[in-house]
């Protein structure tokens, strides 16, 4: 930061860091969802599950980039998901979100 301001009136405000993939820093979750109802699951009902999956998962890994970068102001996003596996009512989904 300091030798690419060198040559700026100003020091910037904001940076933009980018990282190698060695330094991405990912998740792996495995979580149940049971259901109160017996109606058929809608679409709806899914993409609620997968937010917040995906909002649990995205919580753990900002923590974890904070310790290895020691980031506190940070404004990480999201990049992918995959869920791998579904099962409901015992029977494994055959292509998976």
């Amino acid at each position: 930061m300091i030798q690419a301001s060198q040559k700026v009136d100003t020091i910037p405000k904001d940076v933009i860091l980018g990282f190698s993939s060695s330094q991405f820093v990912s998740d792996h979750i495995t979580t149940q969802y049971i259901r109160k109802s017996g109606d058929p699951i809608t679409m709806s009902e899914v993409d609620t599950m997968v937010k917040k999956v995906e909002k649990n998962s995205f919580d753990r890994v900002r923590s974890r980039a904070r310790n290895i970068f020691g980031i506190v102001h940070d404004d990480l996003k999201l990049v992918s998901s995959t869920i791998t596996a579904i099962e409901i009512d015992g029977k494994s989904v055959t292509n998976p979100i």
